[in-house]
This record gives C-alpha cells, structure tokens and sequence, in this order.
C-alpha cells in the first residue's frame, strides 16, 4: 500500500473527497472504499514539504468506521 495526499476545502461534500482520491489512483476500478484507510491531518502548508505524510499518520488522527448497534455502518469518526 501507498499514502498520497489529498487536499478539499472546509466547504466540500464527500463527492468531492471522492473524487480527488479517485483522482490519485491510478487504477481505481481495482479499489474498493471499504479497503481505504482515511486520516483527517490539519498541517500549515509550510509544512507540507518538510514533513513525511507517514510521519503524520497515526492511530489519533486514523478515521474509524463506527459499528455500534443502531448506527449507520457508513459513519465514520476521527479520535483525537
């Protein structure tokens, strides 16, 4: 597996995320959603070229799908 970034704005819709990651892929008929691990990272853009995206990902900031009994299976949450 392999990270890459990507960027959407406070105002974009999941659509949106969903394309910009389809956008990354470079066979994306081979990928399913549920196989993706998704961060949420909030870093200064000064940042960004001096920081390793793996050096940002961890356990605290890893997107968890909720499944807990009468919640939608399709919700997810960031622990921090």
């Amino acid at each position: 597996s392999s990270c890459f970034s990507v960027t959407i704005g406070n105002l974009n819709s999941i659509y949106d995320l969903k394309k910009a990651i389809l956008e990354e892929i470079s066979n994306p008929g081979n990928i399913k959603a549920i196989d993706l691990r998704l961060w949420s990272v909030n870093i200064d853009e000064n940042l960004l070229e001096s920081t390793s995206l793996y050096d940002l990902l961890n356990d605290t900031n890893e997107l968890k799908r909720i499944n807990t009994k009468g919640r939608p299976r399709k919700q997810y949450t960031s622990y921090r």
